[in-house]
């Protein structure tokens, strides 16, 4: 499973980096490696085709803002995020806010699919 995955994923983006410096164009490593992770992490858990690697979809990037939200809370001094009334009206937690909520959508859609996967294939076992 994991040669099935990783090689392929893992050639794309050898092509990218080849293509970016035959450009002269420089890249963004962690980006490249967050991007190749999540590709490979999407189609071995999941089976699905995040597509990282080409494209920044909004999915991609509730998943950057929640992260950032997240080191930013563990430096706040003041941490107006502990109080769920103010979210509102603190622009940076209403984004925050509308980002989890889309990572919880599409996670909860994820699970679902592979609970129906793994029922076909049980269901398939019995007959």
């Amino acid at each position: 499973m994991l040669s099935r995955v990783f090689g392929p994923s893992s050639l794309h983006l050898a092509d990218k980096l080849a293509a970016a410096a035959a450009s002269g164009t420089s890249v963004n490593m962690e980006a490249c490696f967050s991007q190749l992770t999540l590709d490979i992490i999407g189609k071995a858990v999941f089976n699905y085709d995040f597509d990282a690697l080409n494209r920044d979809s909004p999915l991609i990037q509730a998943v950057y803002t929640s992260l950032k939200e997240t080191e930013q809370r563990a430096t706040d001094l003041l941490p107006l995020w502990k109080f769920s009334i103010l979210a509102p009206l603190i622009p940076r937690q209403r984004k925050a806010l509308a980002t989890v909520e889309l990572i919880r959508e599409t996670t909860a859609t994820l699970i679902r699919k592979c609970k129906e996967m793994v029922d076909e294939e049980e269901m398939a076992a019995v007959i």
